[in-house]
């Protein structure tokens, strides 16, 4: 059985691995909320190259490059792809920002809920429901935590929807079906990066703090992830050439847990080893792992919701980062639940209602060309 029928079938693991990513954000930003971040086990393991948050939103945009590219290709139709890509995420933000609004905001503030209402602060947070334009404040909300950011967790939203654009894109000029140029212009920006990154590192680190330092390093991951989006993607463009293979899998892991020691080394075996990790457990059969998730998808609604929720637990109780890890999946997984089945389902399901317009390939008349 080849990927697509494994993905058509649902014989996969990308609901477990979605659930796995959410659960590594949730982890790490129990030290982060905490003004922890650097006692994050892999933080410490890698000298700050990686967070187990940071692997954790790796998966996420590695399985949404290899998804979001084979949606293009099932539909080519403009309307259709922007429509599904809207149902998956604006619906369930606009109950996070309800919740956030209305719930969390006047329990948490420290003004008087008239002022708290008629500031323009308040309702300018509906932004987040844009994606584009995430507000990450409310009047006097967690002012005497660590940080008083309400929901930290979303400015992974507007990167990632700013890739789904450009999957867009290149789809309606059909560049996306040059899949070699794709492939090579993707490890030519990724080999600029590491350059970079690398050079940058080494001009710079005699003469700044190693606080600034650990600073920066966490900055360079964000500025992956959209490479790790492209590597997912180009693996769904060369699909008929990668094969999955449980040892390869294993071998890639040890490579890659190996580099931990080695900066440098292990910023390339990240891009190299992590993809391929990740889309061997979705496409291996793996006993036990097989089917969790299926039912309900609940790794949305456990990252979009879980920062504020940490935020809340942490404005009114003194807690140890075990027990606000606990706590905050006692609360949070039961509103992802809530999430998944009064909103996210049902705005899915309006997925495939009839839309008047033509396909791109139709209106356009794009011939898929292969390179």
């Amino acid at each position: 059985m080849n990927v697509n029928d494994k993905i058509n079938r649902h014989d996969n693991n990308f609901d477990f691995l979605r659930l796995a990513g959410a659960l590594l954000v949730i982890f790490f930003t129990t030290y982060g909320v905490l003004g922890a971040y650097k006692f994050d086990p892999l933080f410490r393991l890698t000298n700050g190259a990686l967070t187990t948050g940071s692997i954790g939103v790796a998966i996420f945009f590695i399985i949404s490059g290899y998804l979001i590219t084979m949606s293009w290709y099932k539909r080519r139709n403009i309307p259709r792809f922007l429509w599904a890509r809207f149902l998956r995420l604006v619906p369930a933000l606009a109950g996070v920002a309800l919740v956030t609004i209305f719930i969390i905001g006047p329990l948490t503030t420290h003004q008087n809920l008239w002022d708290y209402f008629t500031s323009r602060a308040t309702w300018g947070y509906l932004s987040i429901i844009t994606v584009f334009f995430p507000s990450y404040y409310l009047p006097d909300v967690f002012i005497h935590n660590p940080s008083n950011m309400v929901n930290a967790a979303l400015w992974s939203l507007p990167v990632e929807s700013t890739m789904y654009l450009i999957i867009l894109a290149l789809g309606v000029l059909g560049i996306l079906y040059r899949k070699y140029f794709v492939t090579l212009f993707t490890l030519l920006i990724l080999g600029a990066h590491l350059y970079i990154n690398v050079h940058t590192l080494h001009t710079i680190l005699p003469v700044i703090s190693h606080d600034i330092l650990d600073q920066l390093k966490l900055y360079s991951q964000m500025l992956g992830y959209p490479l790790y989006f492209m590597v997912g993607s180009i693996y769904y463009l060369n699909q008929d050439k990668i094969k999955y293979d449980k040892r390869l899998v294993l071998m890639a892991s040890i490579v890659w847990v190996l580099s931990f020691s080695n900066y440098e080394l292990l910023l390339l075996t990240s891009f190299i080893c992590i993809p391929y990790i990740v889309l061997g457990i979705a496409f291996t059969s793996i006993p036990y792992i097989n089917g969790i998730g299926s039912k309900a998808d609940i790794s949305y609604g456990l990252y979009i919701f879980h920062y504020p929720i940490q935020q809340t637990l942490l404005n009114f109780f003194s807690l140890d980062t075990l027990t606000l890890l606990i706590a905050t999946l006692l609360i949070t997984v039961p509103l992802a639940w809530m999430s998944w089945h009064l909103i996210e389902n049902k705005a899915l399901s309006l997925k495939n209602i009839q839309i008047k317009n033509l396909s791109v390939m139709q209106k356009l008349n794009l011939r898929k060309v292969e390179y």
